[in-house]
């Protein structure tokens, strides 16, 4: 018993180093640690149990067990966090709110089998009445879903940056999917990333005029893995009865392998710009990655992310699969302040929206 609890303690701490060494590691040339990004929360709580049950057992190995938990503490405090909001009161008008939120073209599919869906999500944002609004996996069109139109006028937000991926007019309702950025404030320049390995994914700026300060907001839908139905149902049945099929099993890791080799080359082209652009900067959006993962590691430096400093939990955002994954975020230059981070647990997309409030200064 006591050795296999030994081996079980070597394999989960080497696991720990492993999932961190993956953080500088592009995917595109070794995507296997991916996986380990993904298992990062599950290998710190089984430390955790293996630490109190070593100290009872044989003191010297929950040291061993401590020293690897606190040598990947940074990385432990980007997946479990227990900030609370700030208490300051701050004048209202100094405030301000984004949110970033994967929409799922709306339920434009009827996925959710729900035909208030797009209702409850407008009725979400105009709950929470943001300033800026990022929104990935837009759709709109003329007819049923003239979103632009719509969400302008709800929101009074009269500006906005939108990066179509798929524009279709060769029939009498022209449409279009992409990502949008809307805002209160004047749009004073804007651009679109090349992303030239996708078709469906995008990374767009804008330039705000905030108070007379310039702020380039950064809005991005990294690579998909595109599960469908049919791996979502293997998935749950696989959680439930624990029998697994190899056929369906390595379909799933080559839809894995294929994106997460993808996204290690979009982010190196998002992260060479954001290192060029020289202004005060919010990035945010779904980099479909964990926060110990190659993608954050990049996009994150010299910045603060909003749910380390004022979030709490795991700050869930994707609602399928494992309940621990954090793949939407919010992150901003360090000489803003962040007020308040919460993502709302409203199953209306896949993704839950991310709210974060914060001061210019």
């Amino acid at each position: 018993m006591k050795k296999f609890a030994k081996l079980v303690t070597l394999l989960s701490c080497c696991s720990l180093f492993l999932t961190v060494v993956g953080c500088f590691i592009n995917p595109a040339y070794s995507w296997f640690y991916t996986f380990l990004g993904f298992a990062f929360p599950l290998f710190v709580i089984i430390n955790l149990i293996l630490l109190v049950f070593w100290f009872f057992i044989e003191k010297k190995y929950s040291g061993f067990v401590l020293i690897s938990l606190l040598l990947t503490m940074p990385f432990i405090l980007r997946t479990f966090n227990f900030s609370f909001e700030d208490k300051e009161t701050y004048p209202k008008e100094e405030k301000l709110k984004i949110i970033t939120y994967n929409v799922r073209n709306f339920d434009l599919y009827n996925w959710s089998h729900e035909n208030q869906t797009k209702k409850k999500m407008f009725e979400l944002l105009e709950a929470e009445h943001p300033d800026i609004l990022c929104l990935q996996e837009f759709y709109n069109d003329t007819l049923n879903f003239k979103n632009i139109k719509d969400l302008t006028e709800l929101l009074e937000m009269p500006y906005y940056h939108y990066g179509k991926t798929v524009t279709l007019t060769n029939h009498k309702l022209p449409r279009s999917w992409g990502i949008i950025t809307f805002s209160k404030f004047p749009i004073i320049d804007k651009q679109r990333i090349e992303l030239n390995n996708t078709h469906t994914n995008a990374c767009i700026y804008s330039d705000l005029l905030i108070k007379e300060d310039t702020v380039r907001v950064y809005n991005m839908h990294l690579q998909s893995i595109h599960f469908g139905y049919n791996d979502y149902e293997y998935l749950s049945k696989v959680e439930e009865t624990q029998d697994a099929d190899m056929d369906a099993t390595k379909n799933i890791l080559r839809k894995i392998k294929r994106a997460s080799i993808k996204r290690g080359k979009q982010v190196d082209v998002v992260a060479e710009s954001i290192k060029n652009d020289g202004k005060r900067l919010i990035i945010c959006g779904d980099f479909n990655d964990p926060p110990v993962s190659y993608t954050y590691q990049q996009l994150s430096k010299n910045m603060q992310d909003a749910f380390v400093k004022k979030g709490f939990g795991l700050g869930r955002t994707y609602s399928k699969i494992l309940p621990i994954l954090r793949i939407d975020y919010t992150l901003f230059d360090p000489t803003f302040k962040i007020i308040s981070n919460k993502s709302v647990p409203r199953k209306l997309s896949d993704h839950y929206p991310v709210v974060t409030e914060f001061l210019l200064h």
